[in-house]
């Protein structure tokens, strides 16, 4: 078991090592539960029902951006004007359906 010592700050507060925070995948923002166990306190990460974690780190989405930066050079935009043509289309007739359902 990794035990540290941690130092209460005036307003209550503890910063959790890097490496707790790492192994819990927790970042800033991360919602954590607080118990008293007896003369001591338990504090566990618990799943943000506002937010996702991340799919990817931020070596790995680094990584992606420039993939899609290199397809972009050698093959052009990912988004086309016929791309905003058809999008439009799409919305006119959405549009139409939805007056026509009196939405």
């Amino acid at each position: 078991m990794d035990d540290v010592l941690l130092t209460l700050q005036p307003r209550g507060q503890v910063t959790l090592p890097k490496r707790f925070r790492e192994v819990l995948k927790m970042g800033s923002g991360s919602i954590v539960k607080a118990s008293l166990l007896g003369d001591g306190v338990m504090v566990r990460p618990i799943g943000d029902p506002f937010t996702t974690r991340p799919k990817y780190s931020r070596t790995e989405y680094k990584a992606v951006l420039r993939g899609v930066t290199q397809y972009m050079k050698k093959n052009g935009p990912l988004w086309t004007t016929e791309d905003d043509k058809l999008l439009a289309k799409l919305r006119k007739k959405d549009e139409e359906r939805a007056r026509r359902l009196n939405w």
